[in-house]
């Protein structure tokens, strides 16, 4: 069972689109919003998973982190990483950022709702939102643009 590809293993459905290859629906969803902001001007560009952030040796998760995309809006850099749920180790991850690369941006965009009956979710949500710039509901947002 350890051969099983990341779409069996996560039911995630790969996509390829402008020049990348997204590991999920969400992340393609994500990247047509993104180009149809771009064609807006609303933002200058993005990228996908352009880079990789090291952590250091006394970390005890994976010793690196990339973020799903990169964004330049106004003079402005951050990233944005894609989530459908919340794990513990994403709030680790976004902790360790934040320690190792303070001057990082990173918003957090969810793929569903803003009000869950998860109490677990809400206290990984809350505990995030002191690592992150933001967190960002994605539904809404597409909604508005039919993506």
């Amino acid at each position: 069972m350890q051969n099983r590809t990341i779409h069996y293993e996560w039911r995630n459905q790969p996509k390829e689109a402008f020049g990348y290859k997204f590991k999920s629906k969400c992340e393609f969803r994500w990247a047509c919003y993104l180009e149809s902001l771009l064609k807006l001007g609303a933002i200058d560009s993005w990228e996908y998973e352009p880079k990789k952030f090291e952590f250091g040796e006394r970390w005890r998760v994976r010793k690196q982190y990339t973020p799903d995309y990169f964004i330049k809006e106004d003079g402005e850099e951050f990233y944005q990483e894609i989530k459908t749920s919340m794990r513990q180790v994403d709030v680790l991850r976004f902790r360790l950022l934040k320690a190792d690369y303070p001057d990082v941006k990173i918003v957090l965009v969810i793929f569903g709702p803003e009000h869950t009956r998860k109490a677990n979710q809400n206290r990984l949500r809350s505990n995030a939102r002191k690592y992150v710039e933001r967190i960002v509901f994605a539904n809404p947002l597409l909604k508005q643009f039919g993506i």
